[in-house]
């Protein structure tokens, strides 16, 4: 097998329970990971995997590899990372207890994901949906410098291709992240590229 691009592992599924999202798997000519959320494709001329014994690999065909775009948005080129904070639920308890707590798993720290979300506040036009703070660092890991939004709650990024006239795009890794329904209060605003701070409120 040729070498992979690393992010097609960083999209597989994590869970045990999810076997047929685990690991890259191939179908008709090309090769996909996913984890029900985040998907990737890329060409290929290795042989179909997808008919594996225990594996219902799911079908991606129908989903918006090619609609055109609605608007293309800037993508920061870093976001903050989840602090790790005291667990709260432990940190009066006696030294010798805390390794029991069920929170922190005895650690005394948890990891504080705020934002866990990130909307794309545009000024001269309605807001956009989310997308989740874990997908954003995967694509800024990736050096994704902008994704296209394809529908009310679906993006579109690339890595890599030909721009052909007309935009048409040969070759490069292709990927698509569903997003989430802005408006949470845990949520970052992206702006032209840059992370702003939330707006106040009017009185």
């Amino acid at each position: 097998m040729s070498d992979i691009h690393p992010i097609f592992a960083d999209c597989c599924a994590k869970e045990d329970s999810r076997y047929a999202m685990q690991s890259p798997w191939i179908a008709g000519g090309y090769r996909y990971a996913t984890d029900g959320r985040i998907i990737v494709r890329e060409a290929t001329t290795e042989p179909d995997t997808s008919h594996e014994t225990n594996r219902r690999s799911p079908d991606p065909t129908q989903l918006g590899w090619n609609k055109a775009r609605l608007v293309e948005l800037k993508l920061p080129t870093s976001i903050p990372d989840p602090m790790l904070v005291k667990c709260l639920d432990c940190m009066n308890w006696p030294k010798k207890e805390r390794q029991h707590c069920e929170t922190c798993n005895g650690t005394e720290t948890i990891l504080e994901y705020n934002p866990y979300l990130y909307s794309f506040d545009r000024r001269h036009q309605a807001r956009v949906a989310a997308i989740g703070a874990h997908y954003l660092r995967i694509l800024i890991r990736h050096n994704v410098k902008s994704i296209e939004r394809v529908s009310d709650q679906m993006f579109r990024f690339r890595l890599g291709g030909t721009v052909f006239p007309l935009g048409i795009i040969r070759g490069g890794i292709v990927g698509l992240v569903m997003g989430c329904n802005p408006g949470s209060a845990t949520e970052g605003y992206i702006r032209d590229g840059k992370i702003i701070e939330p707006e106040p409120a009017k009185p």
